[in-house]
């Protein structure tokens, strides 16, 4: 993935974790799933499952 290794993801959860704190982080998933599921709807063949 993006050539991240597990520390460098940790890392980066830790620093979204202080920048947005806890009661938001679930709020910004929701977002970028909602994103995420809006672009598979409108572009089927990019995400077929193989």
């Amino acid at each position: 993935m993006f050539g991240l290794g597990t520390t460098e993801l940790i890392v980066i959860g830790v620093i979204v974790f202080l920048i947005f704190g806890a009661k938001r982080i679930p709020e910004i998933g929701k977002g970028l799933g909602g994103v995420q599921a809006g672009q598979k709807r409108n572009n089927p063949g990019r995400y077929r499952q193989s």
